[in-house]
């Protein structure tokens, strides 16, 4: 593989770490104080890991590797920050890859709530925006904690939406509305359904293989 680039980001941390940012970024997180040398020799140490989650993320686009302060979204692990001094405060920052919350959803149910609000507004916004470009209408869209399906699309043009979608890459998500959006016009998993759904999204088979690999660990 070619080399990756690398970013050290000096923080007031106790710990030196490194985050695989995609297939040829590496950042480390180090203490204020940390030598170079030392953060060289703790990279070398890891030259093994490092390539098997570059390789990964080569092929599938993402590697899940959280940190306990870390929450999945759109297939990026994002750094919680918990505000409980202003009420209400909500905020994204998908440059810096931040979560800030007046809540706690490092707790579970927290954050299954979270993700739910969050996916009724962002899935459903996207599949107005694929289903208008496509000139394929649907009735009703419903977001949905399923454990066992991503998606649904029924004879009466209404699609289902795993509120789950939301931890996967966009262009995961992109695939599975597309792949709904196919079904209102092939009812079925024909060989015209599966080059409909190609012509809608070119990187069908790259979005299959990735679901097959990581799809499980998304439930």
């Amino acid at each position: 593989m070619k080399p990756y680039k690398l970013t050290i980001l000096r923080k007031k941390v106790k710990y030196l770490r490194i985050r695989i940012e995609d297939a040829d970024t590496v950042i480390a997180t180090a203490p204020l104080r940390i030598p170079l040398s030392q953060i060289e020799d703790f990279l070398l140490r890891r030259e093994t890991r490092i390539r098997k989650k570059r390789e990964k993320l080569q092929v599938y686009g993402v590697f899940i590797d959280l940190q306990p302060d870390q929450i999945l979204l759109h297939g990026k692990a994002y750094t919680f920050i918990h505000f409980p001094q202003q009420e209400k405060k909500y905020h994204v920052d998908h440059k810096m890859q931040t979560i800030t919350r007046w809540y706690d959803l490092l707790n579970l149910e927290n954050r299954k709530q979270r993700y739910t609000t969050y996916a009724k507004h962002m899935l459903t916004r996207r599949l107005d925006q694929l289903s208008h470009k496509h000139a394929l209408p649907y009735e009703r869209c419903f977001i949905r904690d399923q454990k066992t399906k991503w998606w649904t699309c029924s004879s009466k043009r209404h699609i289902g939406l795993n509120r789950r979608l939301v931890k996967m890459p966009m262009f995961i998500s992109d695939y599975i509305i597309c792949h709904e959006l196919a079904h209102l016009k092939h009812m079925n998993h024909s060989r015209d359904f599966w080059d409909f759904c190609t012509e809608l999204f070119p990187e069908t088979m790259k979005a299959r293989a990735w679901l097959k690999k990581w799809g499980n660990a998304m439930r």
